[in-house]
């Protein structure tokens, strides 16, 4: 496969953070990244986008805005109007023939599909492993103790227990550690968020290099403002979202606060034994909660 059309999809565990760099690695002159297609999410255009309807319009923007403007180069009104009968069109067909049209359409550049519902459904992944076999993923990944809302995440319950200290976080990253388990390790970049923001010419310029893109000046420097992205602003009615919505909201305050929150101290809190040794995979060090002491057995009648 001409590497020119294999894409590279981002997975991470869905949050600001992950929008922030994602839209990034989608900002090289190499590429062009799209927000959420979500077209793997099932086997068929058809089902995939009446799911994601029905989760709410705004989860089906991301694929009617990236078909405006590769087709009638621009996300008005009308050319959103457009892109629903381009769906409408192609509604019965395979996920995989729907996606091929896009990177044909993007060719030569690679596309770059951030939809973070892959990272929570291993079923996707599987879907674009059997279209893409030669497909490039990237790994995000962030300290255990950094706070991070995902947006598929259940809401808590009044009475549910306090949240245990990265548990969340590693339930995420190991879902999707499993789901590219089979997937050669050269196709797989894991970059942690803290390195883009610490150092971000060095950490962009080395997953460029990874993925075969271009890793010259300009294009890190391109890549080091995602704010200018043509979906990194809200669209118009019926295609406004598509995408995590503070980043949305305000692309330049989601950059500088991603930069803020991965450069910050750490809280000083311990995490189970299993949460500490999955941040070690990462290079993370975390502090493991001693094991604890078993309760003495209760003194029996001679």
């Amino acid at each position: 496969m001409d590497s020119r059309s294999r894409p590279i999809f981002v997975l991470g565990v869905p949050s600001t953070a992950m929008a922030v760099a994602s839209a990034m690695i989608g900002a090289n002159p190499g590429v062009f990244g799209v927000p959420d297609l979500n077209i793997f999410a099932e086997d068929r255009l058809e089902t995939a986008f009446s799911e994601m309807q029905r989760l709410g319009p705004a989860h089906a923007d991301g694929l009617l805005r990236t078909v405006a403007l590769l087709y009638a180069g621009d996300q008005s009104i009308e050319a959103l109007q457009m892109a629903k009968r381009w769906v409408f069109r192609r509604y019965f067909w395979p996920s995989e023939m729907v996606f091929a049209e896009l990177c044909a359409r993007v060719a030569p550049r690679r596309l770059v599909d951030r939809s973070r519902v892959y990272g929570v459904r291993a079923a996707a992944v599987e879907r674009i492993r059997a279209a893409y076999p030669e497909a490039d993923f990237v790994h995000l990944v962030s300290h255990p103790l950094r706070a991070a809302q995902n947006p598929f995440a259940r809401r808590p319950k009044r009475d549910d227990p306090p949240p245990v200290p990265g548990a969340a976080w590693a339930e995420g990253n190991a879902a999707i550690l499993a789901s590219l388990k089979d997937v050669a390790p050269a196709h797989v970049a894991t970059v942690r968020l803290e390195d883009i923001a610490a150092t971000p010419e060095t950490a962009l310029a080395e997953v460029s290099a990874r993925l075969g893109l271009r890793a010259d000046g300009a294009a890190v420097a391109a890549m080091m403002r995602p704010e200018d992205g043509p979906f990194a602003r809200p669209g118009p009615a019926g295609g406004a979202f598509g995408d995590d919505r503070a980043f949305l909201r305000d692309p330049a305050a989601a950059h500088r606060d991603f930069t803020a929150a991965m450069t910050a101290p750490l809280p000083d809190e311990a995490v189970t034994p299993d949460v500490a040794d999955l941040a070690a995979r990462f290079g993370y060090t975390v502090r493991a909660e001693a094991p604890a002491t078993p309760a003495a057995p209760a003194p029996t009648d001679a």
